[in-house]
């Protein structure tokens, strides 16, 4: 057990060498937490604002199959669209 950690450690900082020698290398780290924090906010307010986590017990009933598909949603928006608006931004970067 102590392989894989040390392994993973070993990767670790191996990556982060690599980061330090191409900094250009940390738009994607910090390009795709942005994206995600969008996301999770366009998908989240919605949810937060139509009462859900209220006082009221009839709008939990009425609101749950929105909230499952809502938690659906987010997970493939923020699975897919940070890695599709990077690929965007880079892709332009480089062509230019």
């Amino acid at each position: 057990m102590f392989e894989k950690v040390e392994n993973s450690w070993k990767l670790a900082k191996e990556c982060w060498r690599v980061l330090m020698l191409d900094k250009e290398m940390l738009m994607f780290p910090a390009l795709s937490t942005l994206t995600t924090i969008i996301v999770f906010g366009l998908i989240g307010y919605p949810i937060w604002a139509s009462g859900y986590f209220g006082p009221s017990e009839a709008t939990h009933v009425d609101i749950n199959h929105m909230f499952s598909l809502s938690i659906l949603l987010q997970y493939a928006l923020i699975t897919i669209v940070p890695s599709y608006i990077i690929y965007l931004i880079l892709t332009f970067l480089i062509l230019d």
